[in-house]
C-alpha cells in the first residue's frame, strides 16, 4: 500500500500528515515541533521541513516509500522544491477535512469561509506578478452526497499583489482581521478579539454594516472593500475619540462579532432549503466559536453542525488526503486514524511517547522536578485537583488545531472563581478578559449548558452556561454567561473520562478547566521536554506526564 504525504498551511498553520492505505498514521502541526507560533519562518527558510520528518519518524514511513504529495494550491513554493506536490483548490481541501468526519452516506451542506483561498490570475494565466490582480476564494459552498463533493457556489474577491500579499476584497476573514489591528493585537490574533467581544455592545455596529453588503445569492454573499484606508482611519479615530478605553475597544470587538453572526446565519439561510442532514463549516473563519453557537442553536433538531477540529489551514493536510483517496477509490470510503473511527479521535492524531522518552525527559530536567509516588492514576490526579492545584496534562497523542483537548492541557479545578484570575494573570501572563474552557463529561452536559445542539467534541461551539453552571463552575464561565465547551462521550479518551469520573465522586462536579499548555507567546507543548520546561516556567502546581505526577522541589 503507498504512503501519502499530506501538507497544510499557507503563509501560516503548516502541519503535515501521513497516510497508508485510507489509514492516517500522524499529524503535527510545525508551530508544534520548530515551537514558533503559527509556523512563521523567515523568507528564505521551509516551514515545513522538520515537521514533515518528524511524521515520517513517527509513522516509520522513510520518505523514500512516499508515493504521493498532496496539498493545497496556496502551499509557499519555498516548501516544495524537493517534491512533485499534487495540489487542490485551496477551499476544496477545507471542506474534504470535514466531510472526512462523516460517514459516506452522509448528505451534507459545507461552507468553507476564511483570508481567501486559492487565488487566479484575472489575466491571461501567467504566474503571479508584482502589481498583479487576481480572484480569490472567499467563501464557497459545496453539496456532500454519495461521497462526493461538489461545488455549487461561490463568492470571490479581488487580491493584490505588491510587495506581498496584501489581502482579498469580499473577506470576511480579512474584516476580522483589519478589526483586530486597530485593537491593538496581531492581526492574525482573532481569538483575543472574540474573547473581547463579550465584554462590549455593538456599538460600531453600524460603521461596519455600512461597509458591508449581504448578497442574496451564493455568488455575492459579502461584498467589502479591504482596501478602503477610510474604513481603518474612521474606526482608529473612533477609538481616540473614546480614548482608547477598554470599553470602546470591547464594543469594536463587539461590533465585529455581531457582523460575524449575521453573516454565517445568513450563509445557512441561503442553503437551508435544500436536502441535506449535516451542515458542515471549515475554513478560518470556522473557529469562530461564537457564531458557530448561534448557529448551532438555529439548526432544526434533524440537522447537525459539524466543525472540524483543524478548521483553519493546519487540517489543508488532512483534506488534502481525503481527496488524494478520494480519486484513487471506487466507491463510498471512510478514512481511519491508527485503525480507529475518524470521529472523534482525528482531534488528536499527533506521536505518542515511549516510557523511555518520559523518563529520559525527568532524568535530564535542569530543574529538578520530583516525581510524587502518593499519587496514582485517575483516582489520585482527582484529588489533587480537587485541592486546588493547576497542574500541566501531557497525556497520550498530540492535538492538531488551536484547541487543548486533553492531550497538552492546563486543568484545574473549575469552582473557585480565582482559579481563573490565578491562570490568566499570574500562570498564562496573558489578558485578564480571556475565558477559560470547561471540559466534561457528555452524559452530564445538559445539567450545566444549553442548548444540547452546542455539545461538542472539539471546543468549537459555545454554548450558554446555566444558573447551576454559573454558581458551580465560576472559573469557565465567561463574563457575557457563555463557555466555549468541550463534551467527552464514551467513545472519547478512557484515562480522560476516569479523571473527570473520580473528580465528580470527590466534588460533585462533572467537569474541569481545560486551557492549552502553553507559555505566553509560545505554541502548546508538544515532547516531554516541551511540557517539563512549560510547567517550571509557568509556575504551575504539578505535571501530569503521561503516567506520573512530578512536583517542582521545595524551595531551600
Amino acid at each position: 500500500m503507498d504512503w501519502v504525504l499530506g501538507l497544510g498551511g499557507s503563509d501560516h498553520d503548516f502541519s503535515a500528515a501521513v497516510m497508508r492505505g485510507g489509514d492516517i498514521r500522524v499529524a503535527v502541526e510545525s508551530e508544534r515541533v520548530t515551537r514558533i507560533k503559527y509556523g512563521h519562518t523567515r523568507f528564505n527558510q521551509d516551514p515545513l521541513r522538520r515537521c514533515v520528518q518528524h511524521v515520517i519518524d513517527a509513522a516509520n514511513a522513510p520518505e523514500a516509500r512516499i508515493a504521493r504529495v498532496v496539498s493545497s494550491d496556496l502551499l509557499p513554493t519555498n516548501s516544495v522544491a524537493t517534491w512533485d506536490v499534487h495540489t487542490y483548490r485551496h477551499h476544496l481541501c477545507h471542506a474534504a477535512s470535514a466531510v472526512m468526519l462523516l460517514p459516506p452516506t452522509a448528505r451534507a451542506c459545507v461552507l468553507v469561509y476564511d483570508g481567501n483561498g486559492t487565488l487566479t490570475p484575472t489575466g491571461d494565466g501567467r504566474a503571479l506578478l508584482q502589481g498583479e490582480q487576481l480572484a480569490a476564494e472567499t467563501f464557497s459552498f459545496f453539496d456532500y452526497a454519495d461521497g462526493e463533493l461538489h461545488l455549487i457556489g461561490q463568492t470571490c474577491g479581488l487580491a493584490r499583489v505588491e510587495r506581498c500579499f496584501e489581502g482579498a476584497t469580499n473577506s470576511l476573514g480579512n474584516l476580522y482581521e483589519i478589526v483586530t489591528d486597530v485593537l491593538g493585537f496581531a492581526a492574525i490574533e482573532t481569538g483575543k478579539t472574540m474573547g473581547l467581544a463579550g465584554w462590549g455592545t455593538p456599538t460600531f455596529l453600524d460603521d461596519l454594516l455600512a461597509a458591508v453588503t449581504l448578497g442574496d445569492t451564493l455568488d455575492t454573499v459579502f461584498t467589502f472593500d479591504t482596501f478602503d484606508q477610510n474604513f481603518r482611519e474612521l474606526l482608529v479615530e473612533r477609538l481616540r475619540q473614546e480614548r482608547f478605553s477598554f470599553k470602546a475597544r470591547a464594543d469594536l470587538a463587539a461590533s465585529v462579532q455581531e457582523i460575524m453572526n449575521r453573516v454565517l446565519l445568513h450563509c445557512y439561510t441561503l442553503i437551508a432549503g435544500r436536502e441535506f442532514d449535516t451542515f458542515c463549516v471549515a475554513g478560518g473563519c470556522a473557529l469562530n466559536t461564537v457564531a458557530n453557537g448561534l448557529l448551532a442553536a438555529k439548526l432544526p433538531p434533524e440537522r447537525t453542525l459539524v466543525v472540524p477540529p483543524a478548521a483553519g489551514d493546519s487540517g489543508i493536510a488532512l483534506g488534502s488526503l481525503w481527496l488524494d483517496r478520494r480519486e484513487r477509490t471506487h466507491g463510498p470510503f471512510e478514512l481511519t486514524l491508527r485503525g480507529a473511527s475518524v470521529q472523534p479521535s482525528i482531534a488528536r492524531p499527533g506521536r505518542t511517547y515511549a516510557t523511555e522518552e518520559l523518563t529520559n525527559a525527568i532524568r535530564t530536567d535542569p530543574d529538578g522536578l520530583i516525581q510524587d509516588p502518593t499519587v496514582h492514576g485517575a483516582a489520585g490526579l482527582a484529588h489533587v485537583l480537587a485541592e486546588g492545584s493547576v497542574i500541566g496534562f501531557f497525556h497520550g497523542s498530540s492535538e492538531i488545531g488551536p484547541r487543548a483537548l486533553g492531550g497538552r492541557s492546563i486543568l484545574a479545578d473549575p469552582r473557585r472563581a480565582v482559579t481563573k484570575e490565578r491562570i490568566n494573570r499570574e500562570i498564562k501572563l496573558r489578558e485578564p478578559f480571556r475565558p477559560l474552557a470547561p471540559i466534561v463529561l457528555a452524559e452530564h452536559y445538559g445539567e450545566y449548558f444549553e442548548p444540547a445542539a452546542a455539545a461538542n467534541p472539539y471546543m468549537l461551539v459555545v454554548a450558554t452556561a446555566n444558573a447551576r453552571c454559573r454558581q458551580s463552575a465560576p472559573a469557565i464561565v465567561h463574563v457575557d454567561g457563555t463557555a466555549r465547551v468541550q463534551v467527552i462521550d464514551s467513545d472519547g479518551d478512557p484515562f480522560l473520562i476516569s479523571l473527570l469520573s473520580e473528580f465528580h465522586s470527590l466534588t460533585g462536579l462533572p467537569m474541569l478547566v481545560n486551557t492549552s499548555f502553553n507559555c505566553r507567546g509560545e505554541p502548546i507543548v508538544e515532547t516531554p521536554d516541551d511540557a517539563i520546561t512549560a510547567c517550571v516556567s509557568l509556575g504551575l502546581d504539578g505535571l501530569w506526564l503521561q503516567d506520573r505526577y512530578l512536583t517542582p522541589p521545595l524551595p531551600q
